[in-house]
Protein backbone atom coordinates (compact mmCIF):
# COMPACT_ATOMS: atom_id res chain seq x y z
CA UNK A 1 0.00 0.00 0.00
CA UNK A 2 1.28 3.60 -0.91
CA UNK A 3 2.13 5.26 2.04
CA UNK A 4 1.36 8.74 0.84
CA UNK A 5 -2.47 7.51 0.74
CA UNK A 6 -2.80 8.26 4.52
CA UNK A 7 -0.64 11.42 4.61
CA UNK A 8 -3.02 14.12 4.82
CA UNK A 9 -0.12 17.12 4.85
CA UNK A 10 1.17 15.14 1.59
CA UNK A 11 -2.17 15.98 -0.36
CA UNK A 12 -3.56 19.33 0.75
CA UNK A 13 -2.38 22.67 0.01
CA UNK A 14 1.50 24.06 0.97
CA UNK A 15 0.72 27.53 1.28
CA UNK A 16 -3.10 27.44 2.73
CA UNK A 17 -2.20 30.91 4.96
CA UNK A 18 -1.15 32.91 2.40
CA UNK A 19 -4.05 31.33 -0.61
CA UNK A 20 -6.79 31.43 2.26
CA UNK A 21 -5.97 33.88 5.18
CA UNK A 22 -7.27 36.91 4.10
CA UNK A 23 -10.80 35.03 3.03
CA UNK A 24 -13.76 37.16 4.31
CA UNK A 25 -16.73 34.97 6.11
CA UNK A 26 -19.06 35.48 2.97
CA UNK A 27 -16.53 33.62 0.87
CA UNK A 28 -15.44 31.29 3.28
CA UNK A 29 -19.08 30.07 3.51
CA UNK A 30 -19.62 30.49 0.08
CA UNK A 31 -16.57 28.02 -0.63
CA UNK A 32 -17.91 25.63 1.76
CA UNK A 33 -21.76 25.91 0.06
CA UNK A 34 -20.49 25.13 -3.16
CA UNK A 35 -18.05 21.96 -1.71
CA UNK A 36 -21.06 19.66 -1.20
CA UNK A 37 -23.97 19.01 -1.87
CA UNK A 38 -24.86 19.79 1.58
CA UNK A 39 -23.14 21.28 4.71
CA UNK A 40 -24.56 20.59 7.99
CA UNK A 41 -23.16 22.36 11.26
CA UNK A 42 -23.96 19.86 14.14
CA UNK A 43 -23.28 20.37 18.19
CA UNK A 44 -21.62 18.00 20.05
CA UNK A 45 -25.33 16.37 21.72
CA UNK A 46 -26.41 15.97 17.86
CA UNK A 47 -28.47 19.07 16.92
CA UNK A 48 -27.88 20.52 13.68
CA UNK A 49 -27.47 24.28 14.12
CA UNK A 50 -26.77 25.73 11.04
CA UNK A 51 -27.17 23.79 7.03
CA UNK A 52 -26.22 24.65 3.26
CA UNK A 53 -27.78 22.88 0.34
CA UNK A 54 -26.44 22.44 -3.19
CA UNK A 55 -28.52 19.86 -3.88
CA UNK A 56 -32.25 20.94 -4.56
CA UNK A 57 -32.84 16.88 -3.73
CA UNK A 58 -31.63 17.19 -0.83
CA UNK A 59 -33.42 20.72 0.15
CA UNK A 60 -36.78 18.96 -1.48
CA UNK A 61 -36.15 16.62 1.53
CA UNK A 62 -36.02 18.10 4.67
CA UNK A 63 -34.58 21.95 3.45
CA UNK A 64 -34.75 24.38 6.38
CA UNK A 65 -36.63 22.01 8.69
CA UNK A 66 -33.91 20.01 9.57
CA UNK A 67 -32.40 23.36 11.46
CA UNK A 68 -33.04 23.37 15.45
CA UNK A 69 -33.72 19.01 15.32
CA UNK A 70 -31.13 16.35 15.96
CA UNK A 71 -29.80 14.38 13.48
CA UNK A 72 -30.52 11.27 15.07
CA UNK A 73 -33.67 12.04 13.86
CA UNK A 74 -33.15 12.57 10.07
CA UNK A 75 -31.47 9.75 9.47
CA UNK A 76 -32.53 6.10 9.38
CA UNK A 77 -31.99 3.79 12.44
CA UNK A 78 -28.73 1.48 11.09
CA UNK A 79 -27.15 4.84 10.54
CA UNK A 80 -27.35 6.76 14.24
CA UNK A 81 -24.63 4.61 15.30
CA UNK A 82 -22.27 5.43 11.97
CA UNK A 83 -23.13 9.40 12.78
CA UNK A 84 -21.56 9.06 16.16
CA UNK A 85 -18.34 7.21 15.12
CA UNK A 86 -17.64 9.91 12.72
CA UNK A 87 -18.37 12.61 15.18
CA UNK A 88 -16.22 10.79 18.03
CA UNK A 89 -13.11 10.28 15.27
CA UNK A 90 -13.56 14.17 13.78
CA UNK A 91 -10.20 16.21 13.99
CA UNK A 92 -9.34 19.57 13.40
CA UNK A 93 -8.55 19.17 9.79
CA UNK A 94 -10.63 17.44 7.03
CA UNK A 95 -10.99 13.67 7.46
CA UNK A 96 -10.86 11.07 4.48
CA UNK A 97 -13.18 8.58 5.85
CA UNK A 98 -16.32 8.59 4.03
CA UNK A 99 -19.47 6.65 5.37
CA UNK A 100 -22.90 6.40 4.01
CA UNK A 101 -25.59 7.88 5.37
CA UNK A 102 -29.38 7.19 4.31
CA UNK A 103 -31.80 10.16 4.97
CA UNK A 104 -35.34 9.55 5.63
CA UNK A 105 -37.89 10.37 2.96
CA UNK A 106 -41.58 12.00 3.63
CA UNK A 107 -42.83 8.86 1.79
CA UNK A 108 -40.99 6.86 4.18
CA UNK A 109 -37.81 5.57 2.01
CA UNK A 110 -34.69 6.76 2.20
CA UNK A 111 -32.00 8.95 0.18
CA UNK A 112 -28.08 7.58 0.53
CA UNK A 113 -25.57 10.39 1.11
CA UNK A 114 -21.70 9.92 1.56
CA UNK A 115 -20.68 12.30 4.98
CA UNK A 116 -16.87 13.40 5.51
CA UNK A 117 -16.45 15.68 8.76
CA UNK A 118 -14.29 17.82 10.19
CA UNK A 119 -14.57 19.53 13.69
CA UNK A 120 -15.24 23.26 13.68
CA UNK A 121 -14.04 24.52 16.91
CA UNK A 122 -13.14 24.13 20.35
CA UNK A 123 -17.21 23.82 21.50
CA UNK A 124 -17.40 20.55 19.88
CA UNK A 125 -19.14 21.18 17.01
CA UNK A 126 -18.55 19.50 13.59
CA UNK A 127 -18.81 20.18 10.08
CA UNK A 128 -20.60 17.40 7.86
CA UNK A 129 -19.95 17.24 4.42
CA UNK A 130 -22.26 15.49 2.01
CA UNK A 131 -22.42 14.56 -1.58
CA UNK A 132 -25.69 12.84 -2.67
CA UNK A 133 -25.48 9.55 -4.50
CA UNK A 134 -28.69 8.70 -4.94
CA UNK A 135 -28.44 8.74 -8.49
CA UNK A 136 -25.70 6.40 -8.61
CA UNK A 137 -28.02 4.25 -5.85
CA UNK A 138 -30.52 4.18 -8.75
CA UNK A 139 -28.28 3.47 -11.19
CA UNK A 140 -26.84 0.61 -8.76
CA UNK A 141 -30.40 -0.66 -8.59
CA UNK A 142 -31.16 -0.34 -12.01
CA UNK A 143 -27.75 -2.39 -12.59
CA UNK A 144 -28.93 -4.80 -10.23
CA UNK A 145 -32.56 -5.32 -11.45
CA UNK A 146 -30.70 -5.18 -15.18
CA UNK A 147 -28.85 -8.61 -13.97
CA UNK A 148 -31.73 -9.94 -12.40
CA UNK A 149 -33.89 -9.89 -15.16
CA UNK A 150 -30.47 -11.50 -17.31
CA UNK A 151 -30.30 -14.49 -15.19
CA UNK A 152 -34.03 -14.84 -15.06
CA UNK A 153 -33.99 -14.83 -18.78
CA UNK A 154 -30.41 -16.83 -18.94
CA UNK A 155 -32.12 -19.55 -16.24
CA UNK A 156 -35.76 -18.99 -18.90
CA UNK A 157 -33.44 -20.45 -21.35
CA UNK A 158 -31.60 -22.74 -19.65
CA UNK A 159 -34.92 -24.66 -18.98
CA UNK A 160 -36.21 -24.47 -22.18
CA UNK A 161 -32.91 -26.22 -23.88
CA UNK A 162 -33.34 -29.01 -21.23
CA UNK A 163 -36.84 -29.45 -22.04
CA UNK A 164 -35.85 -29.31 -26.21
CA UNK A 165 -33.06 -31.53 -25.11
CA UNK A 166 -35.44 -34.20 -23.29
CA UNK A 167 -38.00 -34.36 -25.59
CA UNK A 168 -35.17 -34.52 -28.38
CA UNK A 169 -33.38 -37.68 -26.90
CA UNK A 170 -36.92 -39.40 -25.77
CA UNK A 171 -37.94 -39.14 -28.98
CA UNK A 172 -38.28 -42.75 -30.57
CA UNK A 173 -38.21 -41.60 -34.25
CA UNK A 174 -34.39 -41.12 -35.30
CA UNK A 175 -33.73 -37.52 -35.95
CA UNK A 176 -30.59 -36.06 -37.08
CA UNK A 177 -29.91 -32.36 -37.06
CA UNK A 178 -27.17 -30.90 -40.39
CA UNK A 179 -25.53 -27.98 -40.83
CA UNK A 180 -26.40 -26.46 -44.19
CA UNK A 181 -22.85 -25.05 -44.85
CA UNK A 182 -20.66 -28.24 -44.08
CA UNK A 183 -23.63 -31.08 -44.43
CA UNK A 184 -22.06 -32.46 -41.29
CA UNK A 185 -24.39 -33.38 -38.55
CA UNK A 186 -24.81 -31.28 -35.74
CA UNK A 187 -26.86 -33.43 -33.67
CA UNK A 188 -28.60 -36.39 -33.13
CA UNK A 189 -31.17 -38.15 -30.81
CA UNK A 190 -30.61 -41.46 -28.80
CA UNK A 191 -32.72 -43.54 -31.33
CA UNK A 192 -30.82 -42.01 -34.10
CA UNK A 193 -27.62 -43.41 -32.58
CA UNK A 194 -29.06 -46.45 -31.57
CA UNK A 195 -30.44 -47.22 -35.33
CA UNK A 196 -26.79 -46.90 -36.49
CA UNK A 197 -25.50 -48.96 -33.66
CA UNK A 198 -22.60 -46.43 -32.78
CA UNK A 199 -22.38 -44.21 -29.61
CA UNK A 200 -23.42 -40.29 -30.20
CA UNK A 201 -19.90 -39.03 -29.82
CA UNK A 202 -18.41 -40.58 -32.76
CA UNK A 203 -21.50 -40.08 -35.17
CA UNK A 204 -21.77 -36.29 -34.15
CA UNK A 205 -19.50 -34.27 -36.54
CA UNK A 206 -19.30 -36.73 -39.43
CA UNK A 207 -20.78 -35.65 -43.23
CA UNK A 208 -24.55 -37.12 -43.12
CA UNK A 209 -23.83 -38.63 -46.63
CA UNK A 210 -21.71 -40.91 -44.41
CA UNK A 211 -24.35 -42.54 -42.63
CA UNK A 212 -26.23 -43.64 -46.16
CA UNK A 213 -25.00 -46.46 -48.90
CA UNK A 214 -22.84 -44.85 -51.59
CA UNK A 215 -24.79 -45.75 -54.56
CA UNK A 216 -27.38 -43.27 -52.68
CA UNK A 217 -24.88 -40.24 -52.08
CA UNK A 218 -25.16 -38.62 -55.32
CA UNK A 219 -29.31 -38.45 -55.10
CA UNK A 220 -28.96 -37.33 -51.37
CA UNK A 221 -26.71 -34.49 -51.41
CA UNK A 222 -29.26 -32.97 -54.51
CA UNK A 223 -32.26 -34.09 -52.01
CA UNK A 224 -30.39 -32.52 -49.37
CA UNK A 225 -30.01 -29.04 -51.48
CA UNK A 226 -33.49 -28.51 -53.03
CA UNK A 227 -34.47 -28.92 -49.15
CA UNK A 228 -32.68 -26.19 -48.02
CA UNK A 229 -35.05 -23.41 -49.89
CA UNK A 230 -37.91 -25.35 -49.87
CA UNK A 231 -41.29 -23.94 -47.62
CA UNK A 232 -42.55 -27.31 -47.18
CA UNK A 233 -40.80 -30.76 -45.69
CA UNK A 234 -39.50 -33.01 -48.62
CA UNK A 235 -39.54 -36.54 -48.42
CA UNK A 236 -37.57 -39.63 -50.14
CA UNK A 237 -36.43 -43.13 -49.66
CA UNK A 238 -32.89 -44.10 -48.78
CA UNK A 239 -30.66 -47.09 -47.61
CA UNK A 240 -28.26 -46.80 -44.81
CA UNK A 241 -24.69 -48.08 -44.30
CA UNK A 242 -26.67 -50.84 -41.98
CA UNK A 243 -28.75 -52.06 -45.30
CA UNK A 244 -32.13 -50.67 -43.88
CA UNK A 245 -34.17 -48.88 -46.44
CA UNK A 246 -35.61 -45.78 -44.79
CA UNK A 247 -37.88 -42.72 -45.52
CA UNK A 248 -36.00 -39.38 -45.01
CA UNK A 249 -37.76 -36.34 -44.32
CA UNK A 250 -36.18 -32.45 -44.55
CA UNK A 251 -37.05 -29.46 -43.06
CA UNK A 252 -34.93 -26.66 -42.93
CA UNK A 253 -34.64 -24.03 -40.01
CA UNK A 254 -32.79 -21.17 -39.11
CA UNK A 255 -30.68 -20.23 -35.71
CA UNK A 256 -28.02 -17.57 -34.54
CA UNK A 257 -27.45 -16.54 -38.16
CA UNK A 258 -26.98 -20.40 -39.41
CA UNK A 259 -29.21 -22.76 -41.38
CA UNK A 260 -29.91 -26.12 -40.70
CA UNK A 261 -31.35 -29.24 -41.89
CA UNK A 262 -33.78 -31.04 -39.78
CA UNK A 263 -33.98 -35.04 -40.73
CA UNK A 264 -36.56 -37.65 -39.69
CA UNK A 265 -35.93 -41.08 -40.22
CA UNK A 266 -38.80 -43.77 -40.58
CA UNK A 267 -39.19 -47.75 -41.88
CA UNK A 268 -41.05 -47.68 -44.77
CA UNK A 269 -44.92 -47.47 -44.28
CA UNK A 270 -44.15 -47.47 -40.56
CA UNK A 271 -43.48 -46.49 -37.23
CA UNK A 272 -40.62 -45.64 -34.83
CA UNK A 273 -41.61 -48.65 -32.82
CA UNK A 274 -41.27 -50.93 -35.68
CA UNK A 275 -37.79 -49.65 -36.22
CA UNK A 276 -34.98 -52.29 -34.94
CA UNK A 277 -31.66 -51.16 -33.65
CA UNK A 278 -28.23 -52.30 -35.58
CA UNK A 279 -27.71 -54.68 -32.49
CA UNK A 280 -31.32 -56.05 -33.00
CA UNK A 281 -31.04 -56.06 -36.92
CA UNK A 282 -27.89 -58.36 -36.84
CA UNK A 283 -29.49 -61.03 -34.13
CA UNK A 284 -32.60 -61.18 -36.15
CA UNK A 285 -30.30 -61.26 -39.10
CA UNK A 286 -28.22 -64.29 -37.41
CA UNK A 287 -32.08 -66.09 -36.37
CA UNK A 288 -32.99 -66.13 -39.85
CA UNK A 289 -29.65 -67.86 -41.31
CA UNK A 290 -29.50 -70.23 -37.94
CA UNK A 291 -29.48 -74.02 -38.80
CA UNK A 292 -32.18 -74.75 -36.16
CA UNK A 293 -35.86 -73.74 -36.40
CA UNK A 294 -37.38 -71.24 -34.62
CA UNK A 295 -40.55 -69.92 -33.73
CA UNK A 296 -41.97 -66.92 -31.92
CA UNK A 297 -45.55 -66.89 -30.87
CA UNK A 298 -47.66 -65.34 -28.41
CA UNK A 299 -48.59 -67.14 -24.64
CA UNK A 300 -51.66 -68.72 -26.83
CA UNK A 301 -49.18 -69.98 -29.38
CA UNK A 302 -50.43 -67.96 -32.03
CA UNK A 303 -47.21 -67.70 -34.56
CA UNK A 304 -45.81 -63.94 -34.81
CA UNK A 305 -43.10 -65.03 -37.22
CA UNK A 306 -40.77 -68.60 -38.15
CA UNK A 307 -37.14 -68.56 -39.71
CA UNK A 308 -36.10 -70.06 -42.72
CA UNK A 309 -34.98 -73.46 -41.25
CA UNK A 310 -38.84 -73.76 -39.59
CA UNK A 311 -40.39 -73.06 -43.21
CA UNK A 312 -38.36 -75.42 -44.89
CA UNK A 313 -38.79 -78.10 -42.00
CA UNK A 314 -43.06 -77.96 -41.77
CA UNK A 315 -42.55 -77.92 -46.10
CA UNK A 316 -44.01 -74.12 -46.51
CA UNK A 317 -42.85 -71.49 -48.57
CA UNK A 318 -42.36 -68.38 -45.78
CA UNK A 319 -42.88 -67.22 -42.49
CA UNK A 320 -45.90 -64.81 -44.39
CA UNK A 321 -47.52 -68.21 -44.84
CA UNK A 322 -47.47 -69.39 -41.18
CA UNK A 323 -48.38 -66.11 -39.21
CA UNK A 324 -51.29 -66.15 -37.18
CA UNK A 325 -51.52 -70.00 -37.24
CA UNK A 326 -50.98 -71.76 -33.90
CA UNK A 327 -47.88 -73.65 -33.43
CA UNK A 328 -50.37 -77.04 -31.96
CA UNK A 329 -50.94 -77.47 -35.82
CA UNK A 330 -47.72 -78.99 -36.65
CA UNK A 331 -47.59 -81.35 -33.89
CA UNK A 332 -48.14 -84.97 -34.17
CA UNK A 333 -49.97 -85.36 -30.98
CA UNK A 334 -50.67 -81.22 -30.26
CA UNK A 335 -53.41 -81.56 -27.42
CA UNK A 336 -50.35 -83.66 -25.68
CA UNK A 337 -47.09 -82.46 -26.17
CA UNK A 338 -48.22 -78.85 -26.48
CA UNK A 339 -49.92 -78.24 -23.21
CA UNK A 340 -46.98 -80.99 -21.41
CA UNK A 341 -44.61 -78.44 -22.98
CA UNK A 342 -46.09 -74.92 -22.04
CA UNK A 343 -46.64 -76.45 -18.86
CA UNK A 344 -43.19 -76.97 -18.06
CA UNK A 345 -42.01 -73.38 -20.00
CA UNK A 346 -44.38 -71.33 -17.66
CA UNK A 347 -43.20 -73.56 -14.70
CA UNK A 348 -39.30 -73.03 -14.85
CA UNK A 349 -39.32 -70.62 -17.82
CA UNK A 350 -37.49 -72.74 -19.92
CA UNK A 351 -37.04 -76.45 -21.17
CA UNK A 352 -34.04 -78.39 -22.79
CA UNK A 353 -34.02 -81.37 -24.97
CA UNK A 354 -37.89 -82.42 -25.20
CA UNK A 355 -38.78 -85.03 -27.59
CA UNK A 356 -41.85 -84.85 -29.60
CA UNK A 357 -42.92 -85.29 -33.24
CA UNK A 358 -44.40 -82.40 -35.55
CA UNK A 359 -45.89 -83.08 -39.40
CA UNK A 360 -45.27 -81.40 -42.27
CA UNK A 361 -47.88 -79.22 -44.72
CA UNK A 362 -48.33 -82.69 -46.76
CA UNK A 363 -48.48 -85.12 -43.71
CA UNK A 364 -45.00 -86.31 -43.03
CA UNK A 365 -43.97 -87.18 -39.70
CA UNK A 366 -40.24 -85.75 -37.83
CA UNK A 367 -38.85 -86.36 -35.10
CA UNK A 368 -37.55 -83.54 -33.36
CA UNK A 369 -35.81 -82.24 -30.17
CA UNK A 370 -37.49 -78.78 -28.92
CA UNK A 371 -35.93 -75.93 -26.44
CA UNK A 372 -38.09 -73.26 -25.03
CA UNK A 373 -38.37 -70.23 -23.15
CA UNK A 374 -41.06 -67.06 -22.50
CA UNK A 375 -40.03 -63.93 -21.50
CA UNK A 376 -41.87 -60.52 -20.95
CA UNK A 377 -41.77 -58.14 -23.92
CA UNK A 378 -43.68 -54.68 -22.83
CA UNK A 379 -45.86 -56.08 -20.37
CA UNK A 380 -46.93 -59.22 -23.09
CA UNK A 381 -45.79 -62.67 -22.70
CA UNK A 382 -43.97 -64.14 -25.81
CA UNK A 383 -42.67 -67.79 -26.39
CA UNK A 384 -39.84 -68.88 -28.57
CA UNK A 385 -39.19 -73.03 -29.83
CA UNK A 386 -36.06 -73.94 -31.28
CA UNK A 387 -36.40 -77.52 -33.02
CA UNK A 388 -33.88 -79.59 -34.38
CA UNK A 389 -34.54 -83.01 -36.35
CA UNK A 390 -33.03 -85.86 -34.58
CA UNK A 391 -33.38 -89.30 -36.87
CA UNK A 392 -35.42 -91.91 -35.93
CA UNK A 393 -33.07 -94.62 -35.76
CA UNK A 394 -31.06 -92.82 -33.24
CA UNK A 395 -33.98 -91.78 -30.91
CA UNK A 396 -34.52 -95.68 -30.96
CA UNK A 397 -31.35 -96.42 -29.63
CA UNK A 398 -31.07 -93.49 -27.43
CA UNK A 399 -34.59 -94.99 -25.77
CA UNK A 400 -33.79 -98.24 -26.10
CA UNK A 401 -30.21 -97.76 -24.29
CA UNK A 402 -32.13 -95.64 -21.49
CA UNK A 403 -34.54 -98.12 -21.03
CA UNK A 404 -31.77 -100.79 -20.82
CA UNK A 405 -29.58 -98.97 -18.46
CA UNK A 406 -32.53 -98.75 -16.19
CA UNK A 407 -33.55 -102.19 -16.17
CA UNK A 408 -30.23 -104.07 -16.52
CA UNK A 409 -29.65 -104.51 -12.91
CA UNK A 410 -33.49 -105.80 -12.03
CA UNK A 411 -33.32 -108.81 -14.75
CA UNK A 412 -29.92 -109.57 -13.95
CA UNK A 413 -31.48 -110.08 -10.35
CA UNK A 414 -34.53 -112.69 -12.11
CA UNK A 415 -32.27 -114.77 -13.77
CA UNK A 416 -31.50 -118.19 -12.33
CA UNK A 417 -34.86 -117.24 -10.04
CA UNK A 418 -37.52 -117.96 -12.49
CA UNK A 419 -37.89 -119.84 -15.95
CA UNK A 420 -37.33 -117.47 -19.23
CA UNK A 421 -40.97 -117.15 -19.67
CA UNK A 422 -41.96 -115.72 -16.46
CA UNK A 423 -38.62 -113.45 -17.17
CA UNK A 424 -40.05 -112.02 -19.92
CA UNK A 425 -43.61 -111.27 -18.68
CA UNK A 426 -41.85 -109.67 -15.52
CA UNK A 427 -39.28 -107.31 -17.84
CA UNK A 428 -42.59 -106.45 -20.16
CA UNK A 429 -44.28 -104.90 -17.05
CA UNK A 430 -41.00 -103.55 -15.81
CA UNK A 431 -41.11 -101.47 -19.19
CA UNK A 432 -44.65 -100.88 -19.34
CA UNK A 433 -44.24 -99.21 -15.90
CA UNK A 434 -41.18 -97.38 -16.38
CA UNK A 435 -43.34 -95.54 -19.96
CA UNK A 436 -45.97 -94.89 -17.37
CA UNK A 437 -44.00 -93.11 -14.92
CA UNK A 438 -42.26 -91.07 -17.19
CA UNK A 439 -45.51 -90.16 -19.49
CA UNK A 440 -46.95 -89.01 -15.70
CA UNK A 441 -43.41 -87.24 -14.93
CA UNK A 442 -43.71 -85.21 -18.29
CA UNK A 443 -47.88 -84.49 -18.28
CA UNK A 444 -47.39 -83.41 -14.05
CA UNK A 445 -49.75 -86.33 -13.13
CA UNK A 446 -52.36 -85.76 -15.92
CA UNK A 447 -53.10 -89.12 -16.21
CA UNK A 448 -55.48 -88.01 -19.17
CA UNK A 449 -52.72 -86.12 -20.95
CA UNK A 450 -50.49 -89.45 -19.84
CA UNK A 451 -52.84 -91.71 -21.55
CA UNK A 452 -53.38 -89.92 -24.79
CA UNK A 453 -49.39 -89.68 -24.94
CA UNK A 454 -49.07 -93.57 -24.63
CA UNK A 455 -51.85 -94.28 -26.70
CA UNK A 456 -53.99 -95.95 -24.31
CA UNK A 457 -57.13 -95.42 -22.88
CA UNK A 458 -57.95 -93.82 -20.16
CA UNK A 459 -59.63 -97.22 -18.43
CA UNK A 460 -56.72 -99.22 -19.56
CA UNK A 461 -54.38 -96.57 -17.83
CA UNK A 462 -55.95 -96.43 -14.57
CA UNK A 463 -56.43 -100.41 -14.53
CA UNK A 464 -52.55 -100.66 -15.05
CA UNK A 465 -51.82 -98.00 -12.64
CA UNK A 466 -54.09 -99.88 -9.82
CA UNK A 467 -51.87 -103.40 -10.67
CA UNK A 468 -49.15 -101.28 -10.33
CA UNK A 469 -50.09 -100.14 -6.76
CA UNK A 470 -51.60 -104.10 -5.55
CA UNK A 471 -47.94 -105.44 -6.22
CA UNK A 472 -46.67 -102.94 -4.37
CA UNK A 473 -48.71 -103.34 -1.22
CA UNK A 474 -48.13 -107.17 -1.83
Amino acid sequence: MDDRAGNTSEMSFKNGESHFGSLSTGQIVSILGTSSDVVLVVGKDGEIKDASFRSQDLFAIGGRSWVGRNIKDIVTEESVPKIWEMMEDAGETHSNVSREINHLMLDGDDTPVTYQVIKLNNDGDVLFFGQDISRVAALQRRLMSSQLAMEREVARLRNAENQYRAVFQLNKTPQFVVEVDTLRIFDLNTAAARLLGEPLNKIAGKKVQTIFRDKDSAVLHKFLMSAINATEASQTDVQLVTGEILDVTVSNFAQEGKNYLFLTLLPQGGTADNLPSATERKVLSLVEQMPDAFVLTDENRIIYTANTAFCELVNIAGPSSIAGRTIDTFFERPSVDCNVLLANVRKHGVVRRFASSIRTQFGQGVNVEIAASQLEVNSETVLGFWLRPTHNLIMGAEVEQENISRTNEQIANLVGHMPLKDIVRETTDMIEKLCIETALELTQNNRASAAQMLGVSRQSLYSKLGKDSSKDSD
